[in-house]
């Protein structure tokens, strides 16, 4: 303890030292951050525990503008952690080293930055982290783009094999003007596991690249009413796996996961009219597998999409959208379309009333190549309608109604149906009172005979509301009132077993500034949950939460306190009552803060647990 204190204070006074060297030259910028914290922990019948924790944070920055586009940055961070513990824990010491540091020059063009990170803890086992990069950018004005970057992280361990990941990525982008870009390069990684000498674990390396090019064209046509656009992708990934030496194999690699991926997608924009826009597009990917992690060959996979959007303006106040949509996926296996059309109407006939309606029909039908069983088609409709008024100083309002039905047919029968119905408002009659009601009808039926037994029928109802008023008592004094209300009846079928769940939430805020460098809140909560199952409660929970806060501001020193109470009721004895108390004081002086902070913790539990923790820290700038 009186070690740790001693270097404590001693780098404090070399860091001060150092500022003053350092303050002539108005690039460069020095902080520390010390800190200490000291926790005790009681429980019934067992000794007190002692945890203190040191925690020390030194940090150099410099900016240095070399000319007028090229500028440098520097920064170096050390940070160094102690714990310690006395009692009864089993917790050993623990010690925290972590040197960081990092350079970037930047100009008009080009970037090149370096960092490096070093991480070592000490417990009952020695643990060594590191990690880095180095970032190179090129962007000359007629020439293409370069980019190259390499990261790498590693970790030691003691008892196992250290571990180091790499990796790398370079690519160029060739630009002309706004309708032609080519981007190509090369993306890889590497992963060492390597031999640890105190368990003679072998060393192993895996690879991993991705090479790839992609190319962009944008052209307009026709006196630009069309719009062409182009990108097409090629990507080539490969994994390499070192093999066992004691393998009879004359390869010492083998592949694992090679393949190809090619993309094109292509879009035509076509504008009618200037109220009249029609847009056709299509996507296509294809991967070919040419050898998987089993070392086979498959067909690969295959993706095509089209889609078509149209958009047309009647009238000053009314729009209208469609949008049809194809979608098929198909591999070895089985194939999968997916087929929507979607359709929406907007009119805004005054500028305090929107109107709105949408409709869309999906349906999604999955073919199996070798077992019919598992054939499965699903059709989805859905309906929205909705209002909106605004009418300043008087109403606001949102009335919005929606349906939903879902229907799965398996091997040519009905196997699942929904529907669901929908009914939201929203209003707000006067400036500071928000009314939210909704109501939701569900209907579901499962065809299915996996288990006869279960519910085959189910009717879901739910009705929900919030309430929520603001009123402002005095220029200094407000109060927040909020109250959630949910109501749900499930009804399943056979056996007509009907269940409801009951939820009720309250919540009270009032903040009283009699000052200006003065705030004073109480928050109050109260949540109650039950539910009941054919008659019978079987849950009945009620949590109410007491919270004050405490602010004072009178330069140089900040005060905020703050007590919060948990009331849990019908809650196991490990979950009873908690009560939390903090406070903190904060003293800024020039280039200095000083801060203390205590925080106080009880649970009133079978073991009755009690911490207490405070917490020294000061930090300087320069």
């Amino acid at each position: 303890m009186k070690k740790q204190a001693l270097i404590f204070g001693m780098c404090f006074l070399i860091c001060i030292t150092a500022q003053k060297a350092l303050a002539s030259l108005s690039a460069w910028n020095f902080g520390i951050d010390l800190s200490y914290e000291k926790t005790d922990e009681t429980q019934v019948g067992k000794p007190r525990l002692t945890t203190h924790d040191f925690r020390q944070e030194y940090q150099i920055r410099h900016s240095n503008s070399l000319s007028k586009e090229t500028k440098m940055e520097g920064e170096l961070k050390a940070r160094f952690e102690r714990e310690c513990s006395h009692g009864s824990s089993d917790r050993p010491d623990t010690t925290l080293n972590e040197p960081y540091a990092k350079f970037q020059l930047r100009s008009r063009l080009y970037d090149f930055g370096a960092g490096y990170k070093e991480s070592e803890q000490k417990t009952s086992f020695k643990l060594l982290q590191n990690e880095g990069f180095v970032d190179f950018k090129l962007q000359p004005e007629s020439l293409p783009e370069l980019n190259i970057k390499y990261d790498f992280s590693g970790e030691a361990k003691s008892g196992d094999p250290e571990t180091y990941l790499h990796h790398i990525s370079l690519s160029s982008i060739y630009s002309l003007r706004d309708f032609f870009k080519l981007r190509f390069g090369y993306e890889g990684e590497v992963t060492d596991y390597r031999t640890n000498k105190r368990t003679g674990a072998r060393g192993h390396d895996i690879k991993e690249g991705n090479l790839f090019g992609q190319l962009t064209l944008k052209h307009f046509l026709l006196a630009n009413k069309l719009r062409f656009d182009l990108d097409y992708k090629v990507e080539k990934e490969g994994e390499k796996n070192e093999q066992d030496p004691n393998t009879n194999s004359s390869s010492k690699w083998t592949w694992a996961n090679d393949r190809i991926i090619q993309t094109a997608i292509t879009k035509l924009t076509y504008k009618l009219t200037s109220a009249t826009t029609l847009s056709a597009y299509y996507e296509n990917e294809h991967t070919d597998n040419k050898q998987t992690e089993e070392g086979k060959r498959n067909q690969g996979e295959q993706a095509d999409i089209f889609r078509m959007d149209i958009s047309q303006v009647v009238s000053s106040f009314i729009r209208v959208f469609g949008k049809y949509r194809s979608e098929e996926n198909k591999d070895e296996r089985e194939s999968e379309v997916i087929n929507s059309y979607d359709a929406e109407i907007q009119a805004d006939p005054q500028k305090w009333l929107n109107l709105s309606g949408k409709v869309k029909i999906e349906s999604r039908d999955v073919d199996h190549f070798t077992d019919n069983s598992q054939d499965r088609k699903e059709d989805t409709q859905t309906a929205e309608a909705s209002w909106r008024a605004d009418l300043p100083q008087l109403l606001k309002a949102r009335n919005t109604f929606d349906l939903k039905l879902v229907r799965e047919k398996e091997q040519g029968q009905d196997s699942f149906q929904e529907e669901q119905y929908r009914w939201r408002l929203q209003l707000t009659p006067l400036a500071n009172l928000d009314l939210t009601p909704e109501y939701t009808i569900s209907h579901e039926e499962n065809f299915r005979e996996e288990n006869p037994l279960l519910p085959r029928d189910k009717i879901t109802r739910e009705f929900k509301t919030v309430i929520a008023y603001g009123l402002l008592l005095s220029p200094r004094l407000k109060a927040d009132l909020s109250h959630s209300l949910s109501r749900k009846w499930i009804t399943e079928k056979p056996g007509s077993q009907q269940n409801e769940e009951n939820n009720d939430d309250s919540k009270l805020d009032l903040r009283f500034t009699p000052t200006q460098n003065l705030t004073l809140s109480t928050q109050i909560m109260r949540q109650d949950k039950r539910t009941i199952d054919n008659g019978y409660l079987t849950r009945d929970e009620v949590d109410t939460s007491y919270a004050f806060n405490y602010d004072w501001r009178f330069d140089p020193f900040t005060w905020s306190s703050s007590f919060k109470y948990d009331d849990r009721k019908h809650k196991p004895e490990s979950e009873g009552d908690t009560e939390t108390a903090e406070s903190k004081l904060t003293y800024k002086f020039r280039n200095y803060d000083f801060t203390t902070n205590y925080k106080y913790t009880k649970t009133y539990s079978l073991d009755n647990d009690k911490e207490h923790r405070i917490e020294l820290q000061v930090r300087a700038y320069y």
